[in-house]
């Protein structure tokens, strides 16, 4: 699993599940609760 944030505090979510890459972006506000989102890759629930 790989994530990373840019200056703005939205993060990217990659992982890897099986040969498809699946990318979850959130956007956050500063107390952590998630005012935004979306995703991309294919339609199946990622492992927590």
């Amino acid at each position: 699993m790989i994530g990373d944030a840019d200056e703005d505090g939205d993060w990217t979510v990659m992982r890897w599940l099986g040969n498809a890459t699946y990318t979850a972006t959130l956007t956050q506000t500063r107390n952590g609760r998630q005012i935004g989102g979306s995703y991309s890759g294919p339609t199946i629930t990622p492992a927590e």
